[in-house]
């Protein structure tokens, strides 16, 4: 192998000792080499593919040739001139020869094997994946979105029954529900209301007693007549239909939320003590 005189390299700001930075000058000139010479030899190969191979390795040489020819450039100003060195190529009569195999007149399957395995230790040098064959590749994702059925309510935190005069009569008061809902083509679902807790203290009404009606429900079926709360059991408020949801118009209410007014009311009898009376009630809504 010749002999190399190492040029000086130029003032720089980079912090770099001069024996290193002339290293690295070398091994950078030795890939311009190897990737000029793997250039032109791949040239030479297309141009001279004989045998069975002739139509698949004249376009596999090619595009390996197009592939490196960026990193010639990109080799010689980016890295050797980034450290301020000389790039030492000149073409095939290089400072710094190839130090690949040359490809010469071999019969086409070794020829391949040759330039081949220039195109592996290129890869290695320069890190590069698209110094190898590149490939582009399309697929499809199919995205799901599964939409359950689902409901949700909202109410006030407390409704007062109250007389609307001192005779003896009925406490009453009236609570708007709010609720959205959704539910399925084959399914349906309800809204209901149980007691969970008798009036306290004690002297007071029963929550037995205590009747309600529905109005206005917007969408769904309010509960038809009076109805009674009661501890062990819920009672309905509103039925939803299959298919029934809240907003949007069309099959859907246009309304959103859905209401319906419930009014309740308790006979204010008089054997009750005074005072305030207080007890809890659950209020759920279910879908399918």
């Amino acid at each position: 192998m010749p002999t190399q005189t190492a040029i000086p390299s130029s003032p720089t700001r980079i912090t770099l000792s001069e024996l290193d930075r002339q290293a690295r000058i070398e091994l950078l000139n030795r890939r311009l080499a190897d990737a000029a010479d793997l250039y032109s030899q791949s040239k030479q190969a297309h141009w001279n593919v004989r045998g069975p191979e002739l139509f698949q390795l004249p376009e596999l040489f090619d595009r390996w040739r197009r592939r490196c020819f960026p990193f010639i450039d990109l080799i010689a100003e980016w890295k050797s001139r980034g450290k301020r060195g000389q790039s030492m190529f000149s073409g095939l009569n290089s400072q710094n020869p190839s130090s690949g195999p040359r490809a010469g007149v071999e019969a086409p399957p070794a020829r391949a094997r040759t330039i081949v395995g220039q195109w592996r230790r290129c890869a290695l040098v320069l890190l590069l994946p698209v110094c190898g064959i590149g490939d582009i590749q399309t697929t499809t994702q199919t995205m799901s979105a599964d939409v359950s059925p689902n409901g949700k309510l909202s109410l006030p935190a407390s409704i007062d029954l109250q007389s609307p005069d001192t005779r003896f009569g009925s406490l009453a008061g009236n609570l708007t529900l709010s609720y959205w809902a959704r539910t399925s083509d084959s399914g349906g679902g309800s809204v209901t209301v149980q007691a969970t807790s008798e009036f306290s203290p004690a002297g007071g009404p029963s929550v037995s007693a205590v009747s309600f009606t529905c109005s206005g429900a917007t969408l769904g079926a309010g509960c038809s007549g009076s109805q009674f709360l009661a501890t062990t059991t819920q009672t309905s408020l509103v039925s939803l239909p299959g298919g029934a949801c809240t907003g949007g118009g069309g099959v859907c209410s246009a309304q959103e939320p859905n209401t319906v007014l419930l009014t309740f009311a308790v006979l204010s009898r008089p054997g009750y003590k005074t005072g305030t009376y207080s007890a809890q009630m659950t209020v759920t809504i279910s879908t399918m």
